[in-house]
């Protein structure tokens, strides 16, 4: 899995990028009025695609992986530490709990994986500089069928989509293309 860009929205605006130029394996990133260039290797995930990495890419094995949130880099080992149950807002599922820690312990992520349904990341946790995005999974559907929640009608991709800061106050959205 190779991001080419990540983005940070806060009512429609970018709060933070990052892009990714695999010729030259350097990141252009951070608020749009002050871009900022850093070398990445090809470990290299944003804070959404995290968890769909491991969920392909996991093998049982300490693995290194470089992580941005569009605020610069962080190297994290990722680690199996449990097979847990939890519960989320589709019920009880039981999960491969892969966490991981910069060695200076100022980021964490932490990605629960289902191997009952694919080893679909059904939920993420990541922490740095004093933020924490938390993500659970509320629907499932696999070649069409609803695994469990509710059954969404597909959706076009667009570009940007308008969210109106009436229907939404500060709306927070991620955007990462692959």
């Amino acid at each position: 899995l190779q991001p080419n860009t990540f983005k940070i929205l806060v009512n429609n605006d970018i709060n933070r990028f990052a892009n990714f130029d695999r010729t030259s394996m350097i990141m252009s990133y951070g608020k749009p009025s002050k871009t900022k260039k850093m070398p990445f290797n090809s470990t290299i995930q944003d804070i959404s695609s995290i968890g769909f990495q491991m969920a392909l890419a996991y093998n049982d094995k300490a693995q290194d992986v470089q992580v941005t949130a569009g605020t610069g880099i962080y190297t994290i080992k990722m680690q199996l530490i449990a097979e847990e149950k939890i519960r989320l807002p589709v019920g009880v599922i039981r999960t491969l709990h892969i966490h991981g820690q910069t060695i200076s312990g100022d980021a964490a992520a932490d990605v629960w994986l289902a191997p009952d349904y694919r080893n679909m990341p059904v939920k993420v946790k990541v922490s740095s500089e004093g933020r924490t995005l938390d993500q659970s999974l509320s629907s499932l559907s696999i070649e069409g069928t609803v695994i469990f929640g509710k059954k969404y009608p597909p959706r076009e991709p667009k570009d940007h989509d308008q969210t109106s800061s009436t229907d939404l106050h500060g709306a927070i959205k991620q955007e990462v293309e692959f």
